[in-house]
């Protein structure tokens, strides 16, 4: 194993330097120096996956496997301080930093015109059945809760979350919406869709693409491609009257939705709003992929539409990876290795959910990388050994001993 190139690849991720002084700034390791704080620091990155059980005791195993000395249990549990969380903390917000400014360079076309690009979601997790009064679920009466997640996609990490019984709507989620939406990309599944919900964001001074349902039949009000030939005018047209006779590859236009209002004093009104629908033609099947959003086509053109919407995948990958592996402190650093492989090998196919698996089954070599670099001796597997399993509790009585000889 090449130590030396992970150790380079580990150290570009989060430098030792940027450790060192942020734990000396928070008085981490104030009173001795006998635990190293790059190795604690990525022990607890890289240790769980990498120890034998999720044990504080497999923790501090895999903190001394790789920093090469012993260390007494009550000397490394008090270690596990406020100030070592806060340390922990200062680097997950240098690790989102630098995931955000990656993503800003790959999709800056895309996000330039907004503060921030929030994609929405939710998941269902199911619960023991003990907890069905608490969580009820919305069928056969399983226990479940709804993780409902807004991911900002630039960084891919949960800007905000919420927990609730498994039955409630997605929709229930956003009854308040404010100005914290204003010059923000909110991008959301038919889960979502409500016009009254796209009123109200548009309200606020916020952005956001969501797919078109297909049986919505909205009127065309103003077509923003100029079409070629004898092609069928859409002005005034109904969608579903249309949609099935056009042949053009792009479609851009105007329509007009009845939105549903908030009741005020007992009484629903409806109003008429005006919304941009977008469509690309698919070659093969001849249908359209038809999204609604209220971005001007001069901020992102019909293909900029499809293409920003594809980010709401990233909400999709980290569900996956967090129903598969329960890790999301470590999905920064292993995206960091997974961009690497992508740039070695542009042609390659690297997914996400897999580069995950195998960077958990790697954790331990990974560990192994970053302590050999900073120690000064060499601690055996048998010292090892013989420090974890000699019994300290040495007044206990020894006659098990004599029951199981070697």
């Amino acid at each position: 194993m090449d130590c030396n190139r992970i150790r380079e690849h580990l150290t570009n991720v989060l430098s030792d330097d940027f450790i060192e002084i942020r734990a000396e700034e928070l008085g981490v390791l104030e009173r001795d120096r006998k635990i190293d704080v790059v190795t604690l620091v990525w022990t607890l990155i890289l240790g769980w996956p990498a120890a034998a059980q999720r044990t504080l005791t497999s923790l501090r195993r895999a903190y001394m496997w790789a920093a090469g000395h012993c260390v007494a249990r009550s000397s490394f549990y008090q270690r596990l301080s406020e100030h070592l969380m806060e340390l922990m903390e200062s680097c997950l917000e240098m690790l989102l930093g630098k995931a955000r400014e990656q993503a800003s360079a790959h999709h800056g076309r895309f996000l330039r015109h907004f503060d921030d690009v929030l994609a929405i979601d939710s998941t269902v997790v199911r619960l023991h059945e003990m907890l069905e009064d608490v969580y009820p679920g919305c069928a056969d009466d399983v226990a479940s809760a709804k993780l409902d997640v807004v991911m900002n996609v630039a960084d891919q990490t949960p800007n905000r979350l919420e927990i609730a019984e498994g039955k409630r709507s997605d929709q229930t989620f956003w009854t308040q919406i404010g100005s914290w939406v204003e010059d923000t990309l909110l991008l959301f599944d038919l889960g979502y869709y409500d016009f009254n919900f796209f009123h109200r964001i548009d309200q606020q001074g916020g952005r956001f693409i969501t797919r078109l349902k297909s049986d919505a039949n909205p009127t065309i009000v103003t077509n923003h491609r100029t079409p070629r030939g004898n092609a069928i005018e859409l002005e005034g047209k109904d969608l579903q009257d249309v949609i099935d006779r056009l042949q053009r590859k792009r479609l851009d236009v105007t329509v007009a939705l009845e939105v549903e209002m908030q009741k005020y004093r007992g009484t629903c009104s409806t109003r008429i709003r005006h919304f941009r629908m977008v469509g690309q033609r698919h070659d093969e099947t001849g249908e359209y992929h038809l999204y609604l959003t209220n971005i001007e086509p001069d901020m992102l053109e019909t293909d900029d539409i499809s293409e920003t919407y594809r980010l709401r995948w990233q909400m999709e990958l980290m569900f996956c990876q967090l129903r598969s592996h329960a890790r999301l402190d470590e999905l920064p650093v292993s995206r960091s290795f997974l961009r690497e492989l992508r740039s070695r090998d542009p042609g390659g196919f690297y997914p996400a959910k897999r580069c995950q698996a195998v960077f958990e089954s790697s954790a331990r070599l990974l560990l192994q990388a970053v302590g050999e670099a900073r120690r000064d001796d060499e601690l055996s597997f048998f010292e090892w050994l013989a420090y974890e399993v000699r019994d300290p509790n040495l007044v206990r009585d020894r006659g098990m001993t004599a029951m199981y000889p070697l």
